[in-house]
């Protein structure tokens, strides 16, 4: 097993959609997991799927500590006065 298995697995355990980076702007989804070739270690965290409410993304993967919880944080929806 590779350590994008080992990865895919524990998202797919914790009921999670996919990855965020913050930093670099971007997410996957488990079903296209690191479609980049690599999952950064320090940045790359667990999120949940959420529709991107500005259209500009086709999705958006959030960070919450509960699919409840989690809020868009797209940073076009931000940037028109979209609520965090």
């Amino acid at each position: 097993m590779n350590v994008l298995a080992m990865v895919r697995d524990a998202l797919a355990e914790g009921d999670f959609d996919g990855l965020a980076n913050p930093r670099a702007g971007c997410a996957c989804l488990l079903a296209d997991l690191a479609p980049c070739g690599e999952v950064n270690g320090e940045d790359c965290v667990a999120g949940y799927r959420m529709r991107c409410p500005s259209g500009e993304h086709e999705f958006d993967v959030v960070t919450a500590a509960s699919r409840e919880e989690a809020e868009p944080s797209c940073p076009e929806w931000e940037d028109r006065g979209g609520a965090r």
